[in-house]
């Protein structure tokens, strides 16, 4: 961590520009003369820059545009030559990044079980509660995420297709109510055994009925 430290200082050091203070004066003197020195330096990078807007040259760069000069294979920019304590730094800074990395995901991993942990026993202990409340906390809410679909209720004309003009009459309805080769079945064979137990009644009656003369 040390090296990465005295990496972070060096680059503030470039990027931070540093004034002799005013020692000669003080109170409100010296904070007037800090502000306009500050407008001044402020003044002087807006000039600066637009200057250097006036120099470039307008280009309009359209989507999807590649420019076939960059990939010539003369135009290819090689890889710098490092030396070797540049090459060790560097090696030593990924180290340093890949140690601080694994150690956040290890952190976050931690406080999500934390949080589970603590959900499940919150749940536990609100079921032991009420039943109701449980079941309205466990179920998906679906206002987070609103999906809306809108299906697609127009296709294009397939081509080659015969459409044959004129009315269509639905017999689907009608199909369904009518008995299947099954049913029929069924049905004849429910009334040849309603006839024989008929027939049997009658004979016995007239049976019955002999036996009384």
């Amino acid at each position: 961590m040390n090296s990465v430290a005295g990496f972070c200082m060096k680059c503030l050091q470039r990027s931070i520009h540093t004034s002799s203070p005013v020692s000669a004066l003080k109170g409100k003197t010296a904070n007037q003369v800090l502000i306009q020195a500050a407008e001044k330096r402020r003044q002087k990078k807006l000039k600066q820059l637009e200057r250097m807007y006036q120099k470039l040259q307008p280009r309009i760069v359209m989507d999807q545009e590649i420019n076939f000069d960059l990939l010539e294979p003369h135009r290819n920019r090689q890889p710098p030559n490092l030396s070797r304590d540049e090459q060790n730094r560097r090696a030593l800074l990924l180290k340093e990044w890949t140690r601080f990395k694994h150690q956040q995901a290890g952190a976050e991993t931690h406080a999500l079980n934390a949080m589970l942990n603590m959900q499940g026993q919150a749940l536990k202990e609100l079921r032991e509660y009420s039943e109701e409340l449980y079941q309205q906390a466990i179920s998906p809410d679906e206002t987070i995420l609103p999906f809306n679909v809108h299906p697609m209720v127009k296709t294009p004309p397939i081509p080659g297709f015969d459409h044959q003009d004129g009315e269509v009459q639905d017999v689907t309805i009608a199909k369904r109510n009518q008995p299947t080769d099954f049913q029929v079945k069924v049905l004849a064979i429910k009334a040849k055994l309603a006839d024989g137990r008929r027939k049997s009644r009658l004979i016995k009656i007239a049976q019955l009925q002999n036996k009384k003369k």
